[in-house]
């Protein structure tokens, strides 16, 4: 990732059937072909963050990713999403984000989302959409676990099934950062399973008529976690810059024209923002460069169970406190959460107690105020529990490391030795040969030569 690509050749995977996850992130990508990915069967995790992306009618760029299970396609801001947009992703894809892409408007005749039928997680924030369409996510219904839609305009919590919402299971709707100045009882007490609601950033009209969401907060949340929300009134006058979460109830009272009042501020916000449509270029560059404020630098897990993050701050002041959240990313459920000290840059945490079996893939989550800043960690070690080591395998298993450790040096020694004797044995044959030819070349060159004796003839006298 962050490279140059602008765009990727046909069947270019057709041989990576074995690939599970690929990220593209940071690059020029414009367009994808249906064939873009053909071969990728087996893709879980795909990341197209950060491109130029623009789907085209009857495009279906992912209808080879049947195995696909999460899919990133933030900061694209010339997304044009249509029906078959994620035609191949109905069955399998469980998360999907769309974080920062410029959308204002889904159609509900042209609705991408109601096709998917296990979603859990889905992130819109940091777009500019005012409403969704009925039965959004109709199909949904009985797996959506989270969505996201910090940083929008939504003046009141949308609707997202129409119908049937005994049968949800969202725990966690965040709404921060919108225009939503108060709320329907009913739109909240639907969702029968939701823990956890933001509001941070929303200009909330504290009268009478929320204050059943402060009896809500007490029923539903942690009650160590009420008192960090960040739920600012922004009316009416004699409880501006309080918090809802510690105001009296009996202060929450209902004037003549307070609530036609907060109606006609949203209604005026909204004109407003209708006038200035003209501008919609200026505002898309400017939501393009949201301010991160905290980077996870690492995040690592040893045999032992212990999981350590280290992060940094991008803040000229730091938070009071960050809320940390572990998620199982098969069985999406929180396994862990904990307020860390702001002043704070790592954590050490012992989650073996909290793994699963059967997940490999967890998400850790440190959230600042309405902002959450995730990454998913894939622990190898825990695919099945006999992998998981304990403290004492772990002690025998360095007692075999040392013994084997020993049993080298001892073997090598004996080489040695081995190679010195040989040596030894060739130097001492080679001195000896060397004597040898020395004493032969010293002996006497001198020598008595004894002529043989010579026959002799006697004559004897006739």
């Amino acid at each position: 990732h962050f490279n140059r690509l602008t765009f990727l050749p046909e069947n270019l995977f057709q041989f990576n059937n074995k690939l599970i996850y690929l990220s593209l992130q940071g690059n020029d990508l414009n367009y994808l072909t249906n064939k873009s990915f053909y071969g990728l069967n087996n893709l879980i995790y795909l990341n197209l963050a950060r491109n130029r992306l623009q789907f085209h009618i009857n495009q279906q760029p992912f209808q080879n990713l049947n195995s696909l299970e999460i899919l990133n396609l933030d900061r694209n801001l010339y997304l044009n999403l249509t029906k078959l947009s994620f035609s191949g992703l109905d069955r399998n894809l469980i998360e999907l984000s769309l974080q920062n892409c410029n959308l204002t408007y889904i159609n509900l005749f042209n609705n991408p989302f109601d096709l998917f039928l296990n979603l859990q997680r889905l992130k819109l924030s940091s777009n500019n959409l005012k409403e969704l369409p009925k039965n959004f996510l109709k199909n949904s219904i009985h797996s959506l676990i989270s969505i996201d839609l910090q940083r929008n305009q939504f003046q009141s919590i949308p609707n997202l099934f129409n119908e049937n919402f005994i049968l949800s299971k969202l725990t966690d709707f965040d709404l921060s950062s919108n225009h939503i100045c108060t709320l329907n009882r009913n739109d909240l007490y639907k969702y029968k399973y939701l823990k956890t609601i933001g509001l941070t950033g929303n200009p909330l009209h504290c009268d009478c008529h929320l204050r059943w969401l402060k009896q809500w907060l007490i029923k539903n949340y942690d009650y160590d976690l009420i008192k960090f929300l960040q739920w600012t009134c922004s009316t009416p006058m004699k409880l501006i810059g309080k918090q809802l979460t510690i105001i009296d109830e009996q202060d929450m009272i209902c004037l003549e024209n307070d609530y036609s009042q907060c109606q006609s501020s949203s209604q005026n916000s909204s004109t407003i923002k209708s006038t200035s449509t003209q501008l919609t270029t200026i505002k898309s560059t400017s939501t393009s460069t949201i301010i991160d404020e905290l980077i996870i630098n690492d995040i690592s897990y040893n045999p032992n169970g212990m999981l350590t993050i280290t992060w940094e701050y991008i803040l000229s002041t730091l938070p009071k406190y960050i809320h940390l959240q572990i998620y199982d990313d098969i069985n999406r459920h929180i396994l862990l959460q904990r307020l860390i000290d702001g002043n704070q840059r790592s954590i050490e945490i012992d989650i073996k107690n909290y793994l699963n079996k059967s997940s490999t893939i967890y998400m850790i989550c440190l959230n600042i105020r309405q902002n959450k800043y995730c990454r998913n960690i894939q622990l190898q070690q825990i695919k099945s529990s006999s992998l998981i080591l304990s403290s004492d395998k772990y002690e025998n298993n360095q007692s075999l490391q040392y013994i084997y450790l020993l049993s080298g040096i001892f073997l090598g020694a004996i080489f040695v030795s081995i190679m010195l004797i040989i040596v030894c044995y060739w130097r001492i044959r080679h001195i000896s040969k060397d004597k040898l030819s020395n004493s032969i070349e010293k002996l006497p060159t001198n020598t008595l030569y004894h002529p043989p004796p010579r026959s002799s003839i006697f004559y004897r006298p006739l």
